[in-house]
């Protein structure tokens, strides 16, 4: 029997446990009593800056405070551009950013009516011109928040990561701007970097989806989707986001990303006084006047924005040799990043002047002409050579040994040469009349004309007229293969009997058979009509000559047709119609469909 139940008994946790939750919770306060909360001491959101250990959904890894109140685990995406004090961004570069941008926003406030203007300005140019740099002044004199996006970012080991990527950027952006209400632009530099086709190079599929991505937004600014969910309505509009992009050739990219309407292109090429404005933003701390800018640029005119940033890092050179001998090598480590900073040395003051600067000028263009004229790779791996180089090279051997031989022609002949080459040519005029008193008359040889076949040879097109006309059709091949592809209204004559399985099938004549069989059936009385006669091309080398040969003694016009039923096959289907464009394999994919894909 079961003892009665007593009253409920209320259960206690063992002391351990109490003294560690007691424990708990005098560390919590005592944590809580250490810092400043985000509210000012008001702690009344539980859980946030409470410092009370709640680790049923956050866990004990990571901590314990929620980023509700102070956003420390926030991904902050957003461009600062704390580092550009002191440069000029040339204002045709700045309006022509602005006008995109003010285009962009004024057409999602509804301002341009029906008008749609291109989401991207691709911005594109030689190398070293100031593209990003430029692009990133005009963000900051117009007080913009840009997400930056690089070229190396628009490739990841898992297959759709870059245009997700792209996706979360744009709406980042497009939430900014409305719950912050600051500008903002999404910028992806060297584009053509990342997504660009180059010879010989296999596209990815990330690629593919980049470039599909970008097409997308173009497409439907305000409908970006973001996650697992496509969104196809309109309910939920998000905010229209300028997208500016930079490279050197926009040719690489796919061409439907970069037509009107999705892409305004635009090149940017600096001219001399622009480069000179930006010269001298950028060393006028250094003390040196527009004068002196204008004389550098002078003095290197095909050089871009980027050579002049070269010779100002390069003038530190010497202070910084001068340096590293007082400090001594072993002695880097303490002077540069120890931990004791009254050790630290700071580096002494450079006197930039324009003669230093000429002079660094010129040594970095002869490394410039170094780098173009010695080419060692090409010594190196010249087994390795595309094929154009190849022939570039062997047209310049040759047109050098042409040259040598026409110098010596053109030179004074010498007179022993002369006398030397004339007797040779006694010698050799005496021997040839030898030899021709002593030769033996020459047998002249008529060739025989071929004999021509007792039967034509026709194209595939002028086959098919015979056929469509009425024209008795056999098929020569083996029955096996008769059986598993013909064309339509074909007669099976065998001409070989055929052996074996796969692997080692034989094809054994059987012209005697074939005649026998013709002249036993009664429909082929009527030998003046023209007989088509397909067989297999040159699986069927062993017997068709034989078979043909055979059948044009007894028909008076037999039509053999040229390639035989394989390439009928190719051109034809079996019902006779022609084909729309043949599609080959291998080396033999001469004509491919012109489809949607390709």
């Amino acid at each position: 029997a079961m003892a009665p139940r007593g009253p409920a008994r209320t259960s206690r946790a063992p002391v351990g446990a109490r003294v560690a939750r007691q424990g708990r919770v005098s560390r919590g306060r005592t944590r809580r009593a250490a810092r400043e909360d985000a509210l000012g001491g008001q702690d009344f959101i539980y859980s946030q800056r409470s410092g009370v250990e709640e680790e049923l959904f956050k866990g004990s890894v990571l901590g314990v405070d929620a980023d509700v109140a102070t956003g420390e685990h926030r991904e902050r995406e957003f461009r600062t551009f704390a580092a550009l004090d002191g440069f000029h961004v040339p204002e045709r570069f700045a309006e022509r950013v602005a006008t995109h941008v003010v285009k962009n926003l004024l057409k999602d406030k509804g301002a341009l009516g029906a008008t749609s203007p291109a989401l991207i300005l691709g911005i594109w140019g030689h190398k070293g011109c100031g593209k990003t740099m430029n692009v990133e002044l005009a963000c900051k004199k117009m007080g913009l928040q840009p997400i930056v996006t690089s070229a190396g970012e628009l490739e990841d080991s898992t297959a759709g990561e870059p245009g997700a990527m792209l996706r979360r950027r744009y709406l980042t952006a497009a939430r900014a701007m409305r719950e912050t209400g600051k500008l903002s632009c999404l910028i992806i530099n060297d584009i053509d970097a990342g997504i660009g086709k180059f010879k010989d190079d296999l596209g990815t599929v990330n690629n593919q989806i980049t470039h599909g991505t970008l097409m997308n937004i173009c497409d439907n600014p305000t409908i970006v989707s973001e996650g697992l969910v496509w969104r196809t309505d309109s309910k939920s509009t998000n905010a229209r986001v300028p997208i500016i992009v930079t490279g050197n050739d926009f040719s690489r990219l796919y061409a439907p990303l970069t037509r009107d309407g999705r892409m305004d292109l635009w090149m940017w090429e600096p001219t001399s006084q622009e480069l000179v404005e930006m010269i001298h933003a950028m060393m006028k701390d250094d003390g040196l006047t527009t004068a002196c800018c204008e004389t550098l640029v002078a003095t290197f005119p095909n050089q871009p924005l980027d050579f002049f940033g070269a010779l100002r890092a390069r003038v530190y050179d010497d202070a910084v040799s001068d340096f590293v001998f007082n400090v001594g090598l072993d002695g880097l480590n303490d002077s540069l990043v120890g931990l004791d900073e009254r050790r630290r040395l700071k580096l002494g003051d450079v006197t930039i002047t324009l003669e230093r600067l000429l002079a660094c000028g010129r040594d970095i263009v002869g490394e410039q002409e170094n780098v173009n004229n010695i080419q060692l790779a090409r010594e190196y791996m010249r087994w390795q050579e595309p094929e154009e180089l190849v022939a570039t090279r062997r047209a310049a051997t040759r047109k050098a040994a042409r040259d040598e031989a026409r110098d010596k022609l053109l030179k004074e002949p010498d007179a022993e040469a002369v006398k030397m080459r004339e007797d040779a040519k006694a010698k050799l005029r005496i021997a040839v009349q030898e030899h021709a008193k002593n030769a033996e008359p020459v047998m002249i040889v008529e060739e025989e004309d071929e004999e021509p076949l007792p039967w034509r040879v026709e194209n595939i097109g002028e086959a098919q007229r015979l056929i469509e006309g009425g024209a008795v059709v056999f098929d020569i091949r083996p029955v096996k293969d008769f059986n598993r592809e013909t064309l339509k209204g074909a007669t099976s004559m065998p001409a070989a009997n055929r052996t074996g399985g796969l692997s080692d099938a034989v094809d054994n004549p059987a012209v005697d058979v074939m005649i026998d069989n013709i002249n036993a059936d009664g429909k082929y009385a009527d030998k003046s009509s023209p007989v088509v006669v397909f067989h297999a091309a040159e699986a069927s080398e062993a017997y068709h000559l034989d078979a043909l040969r055979a059948l044009a003694e007894v028909f008076d016009d037999v039509v053999e047709v040229e390639g035989g039923l394989p390439f009928y096959l190719k051109h034809f289907t079996p019902a006779g119609k022609r084909r729309p464009r043949y599609v080959g394999y291998g080396a033999e994919n001469e004509e491919t469909f012109w489809t949607a894909s390709n």
